[in-house]
């Protein structure tokens, strides 16, 4: 799980007010600290990039087959990736800010598939 020092503060304590030198951390949302930040993806046939919050990894003139759903598989792979999760099978929690900046600027379309998750299979 990755905490925003801003918004998730009350729920870690791991946060540090003053540091051993005396002068005071300023609590920035993890959010407002990617808005401009370079976001790459190499992945074959999709490399991109982008800049965080403030372009459009996929422009559809040159991706016109990518979608919502792509635009926010990009952000969250590229946002952990940048805030340190490492390996291709771990997920990342990201902080809620950062999810739901996601889902304003690429809302959830009704052609989506739905959330990824694990459905358990009913007795019959």
């Amino acid at each position: 799980m990755i905490l925003c020092a801003k918004c998730d503060h009350g729920n870690a304590q791991m946060f540090l007010e003053e540091m051993a030198e005396g002068w005071i951390c300023k609590r920035v949302c993890v959010k407002e600290w990617l808005t401009g930040q370079l976001l790459t993806m190499d992945d074959p046939g999709q490399s991109t990039e982008c800049d965080c919050f403030t372009t459009d990894p996929y422009p559809a003139a040159e991706w016109p087959g990518m979608n919502n759903s792509n635009r926010r598989v990009f952000y969250y792979r590229a946002i952990a990736t940048l805030l340190g999760a490492t390996g291709k099978m771990n997920r990342a929690k990201l902080p809620a800010c950062v999810y739901a900046k996601i889902e304003e600027l690429h809302p959830r379309q009704a052609s989506d598939a739905p959330k990824v998750g694990y459905k358990r299979a009913r007795a019959e």
